[in-house]
């Protein structure tokens, strides 16, 4: 945090807390009290009112206020409940900057909408399903996302699960356009040379990653490609038993396009580009779906479904 930086959230903090300690200022902002010291002269100079009482603290002159940002209840618990999520979900590096953006906000709230949402707080919980906290993929997070904002084409080993022809992993260069975190999984979408198209790589699988010097000019319209399924080389139309069509929407992966209900059961869109991660999906769920195209994945499940059995026949002899 620069020095502007933290001069503003010291009035922030001070707005929000009443009085504080240079100690516990210093242990906030990761500084010395000798810092704080002069963070605090530099501040009355500028005509920000800072009292100092011995022994107790500092704090702002009654009546003091920044410009107000009014929010809603409903707003600022939505705002500080999302800041809580992002640090338990996205690693240290975030989680302090959304710690930090907490304090910001709870520091513009009165006194009343404070206690009011302090409150809500302890009622209400977001829980992550999944964290980023290994060393090696906050490594790959971070030069991703310099690549991303420098806009350079990255360079790196990637590591399929479902690998097609038993093909083993693979050196792709990689045009970064945009990160998302899915439950706690960092996945990459961007321009893929090696298949001529856009593709999602998960973070997790990459090896030995390096950006290049290679520039390269982001579409204007790029996500349009993932969102509108433009890129997907396999279509498949599947119908699930009604008994399973719950369980099938609280699963969804993130090939599952499109569905609907109907008299026989949950007519199901899957999009993708891996033909060996969809199959494998499908038969998850054993006699309770039968796909209706196209015909290679029919033939292509039935063949799988039948090593499985010729698989479990065996051990049994």
């Amino acid at each position: 945090m620069n020095r502007t930086d933290r001069l503003l959230a010291i009035v922030l903090e001070l707005q929000g807390k009443g009085t504080v300690t240079a100690e516990k200022l210093a242990e906030t902002f990761s500084v010395t009290k000798r810092t704080i010291y002069r963070d605090v002269d530099a501040l009355s100079e500028a005509g920000v009112p800072v009292a100092a009482e011995p022994g107790v603290g500092y704090s702002l002159v009654e009546g003091y206020f920044l410009p107000p940002v009014n929010f809603t209840n409903e707003e600022a618990i939505m705002l500080l409940l999302g800041t809580d999520f992002i640090s338990q979900s996205f690693g240290r590096e975030y989680g302090e900057s959304a710690s930090a953006a907490g304090r910001k906000i709870e520091a513009l709230l009165s006194p009343s909408m404070r206690k009011e949402v302090q409150e809500l707080k302890r009622s209400m919980r977001f829980l992550s399903m999944g964290q980023t906290g290994k060393g090696h993929e906050l490594e790959i997070l971070r030069q991703v996302r310099r690549a991303l904002i420098e806009r350079k084409t990255i360079r790196f080993t990637y590591y399929k699960r479902y690998a097609q022809n038993n093909e083993g992993p693979l050196t792709r260069e990689v045009d970064p356009y945009l990160l998302t975190n899915i439950s706690g999984n960092w996945l990459c979408g961007g321009y893929d040379h090696l298949r001529k198209a856009t593709r999602s790589f998960r973070l997790s699988r990459f090896e030995k990653l390096e950006i290049t010097n290679r520039s390269f000019i982001r579409p204007r319209h790029f996500l349009k490609a993932f969102s509108s399924g433009e890129g997907f080389t396999i279509t498949v139309k599947a119908l699930f038993h009604p008994g399973v069509a719950r369980w099938v929407l609280e699963s969804r992966p993130f090939f599952l396009a499109s569905h609907r209900e109907s008299a026989k059961g949950l007519l199901v869109t899957l999009r993708g580009n891996n033909e060996e991660q969809i199959l494998q999906w499908l038969l998850s769920w054993g006699s309770r779906v039968k796909v209706l195209s196209p015909e290679s994945i029919r033939t292509k499940l039935a063949s799988e479904a039948e090593h499985v059995l010729a698989s479990h026949r065996s051990r049994q002899s």
